[in-house]
């Protein structure tokens, strides 16, 4: 019977280097699809109560949903959930890019890593083939620097999870940096990761494609859903202007971050807006199956830089005080290089 499911979680452990696949629990894919409930359940039974979030006690999930990697718009979302240092609670992020539909094209419907390295390591998975390696020539390096020296090593097409210096030093405010754009940004995740010593993981998949039952019946569902719920005039800012459109929306009822919020108004704003994004405009790129393509890059002082999302606008760019897009994009690419959420970033 064919599954949209690849029927197959990973287990990774660091300390014991022992690799092994298991069946997912029906009943569990019965109840979550996947995704976050499943990563969110693996969590909540596996990880102990009490357990130190920065010990070898706590687990990292990374999982998908039986969408992920299809043609359904949207599907290239995954989730990667672990007991937060920050809060104390589990933690879910959810990543677009490609690394999800990497990750179920490679055949797994999530991976589960817990224990901890002694040493630098990262995971290589590629189909059948997982494997432990030496990061220690990438432990020190910022986010895109690490990044490139593992597209050097597996090729152009692997997708790649890392973390920067920030979670390498169990930094509470560092992220988990996915496909160069892509972040698991908040709760801490990326010092979990450093407190495994796991630099990151590479999936790389030799045939992209995934069974899907009654295809014809699907593309159909699709074609269908694609024009009554995604390309909608409702959803058409996402696709002209992206989330940078919320900057204004936000000001005009004054709920726009400024000076900590003691003040949801900010009469700078002009500066950092979506006109702004619009006027500096370079590309635009998207998420796997995802047709609206909301990220941008746009041209500044320093070249081109990826055009910062709301959250960081509003974070770092009003509530600091910025009156300049050029200066707030490359603040973002710094923070973002060294494995920093801007977002708490922007809040301290």
């Amino acid at each position: 019977m064919v599954s949209i499911y690849a029927e197959k979680i990973l287990r990774i452990n660091l300390k014991t280097k022992k690799i092994s696949t298991e069946p997912p629990r029906r009943d569990w894919l019965a109840l979550y699809l996947g995704g976050r409930g499943l990563g969110i359940r693996y969590v909540y039974e596996e990880v102990p109560p009490g357990a130190d979030a920065l010990g070898p006690e706590n687990k990292v999930v990374i999982a998908t949903g039986p969408l992920t990697g299809t043609i359904a718009p949207l599907s290239g979302r995954f989730t990667v959930v672990s007991k937060s240092p920050k809060t104390g609670t589990i933690n879910d992020n959810y990543v677009g890019g490609s690394f999800g539909p990497e990750l179920k094209y490679a055949g797994y419907d999530a991976v589960i890593i817990e224990g901890a390295s002694e040493s630098p390591v990262y995971v290589y998975i590629s189909d059948g083939n997982v494997e432990i390696r030496d990061a220690s020539h990438l432990w020190g390096m910022r986010v895109r620097e690490a990044m490139e020296e593992l597209r050097k090593e597996h090729g152009s097409n692997a997708r790649t999870m890392v973390i920067g210096p920030a979670g390498e030093r169990l930094s509470l405010i560092s992220s988990v940096h996915v496909d160069e754009y892509f972040v698991a940004a908040r709760g801490g995740i990326g010092a979990v990761f450093g407190s495994k010593k796991l630099k990151g993981v590479v999936v790389k998949a030799e045939e992209r494609k995934i069974e899907i039952p009654n295809p014809g019946r699907f593309r159909e569902t699709i074609t269908r859903l694609m024009k009554e719920s995604v390309l909608t005039e409702a959803n058409l800012w996402a696709k002209t202007d992206g989330t940078p459109i919320i900057v204004d929306l936000s000001n005009n009822v004054g709920a726009l971050p400024h000076l900590n919020f003691r003040e949801g108004y900010y009469e700078y704003a002009k500066f950092i807006n979506t006109d702004v994004v619009k006027q500096k405009f370079h590309s635009r790129f998207a998420c796997h199956s995802c047709p609206l393509a909301c990220k941008r890059k746009i041209k500044t002082r320093r070249g081109v830089i990826k055009a910062p999302e709301y959250e960081t606008i509003g974070m770092m760019g009003s509530n600091l005080g910025f009156k300049d897009m050029d200066d707030l994009a490359y603040a973002a690419e710094v923070a973002d290089n060294l494995g920093l959420d801007t977002i708490s970033l922007g809040n301290l």
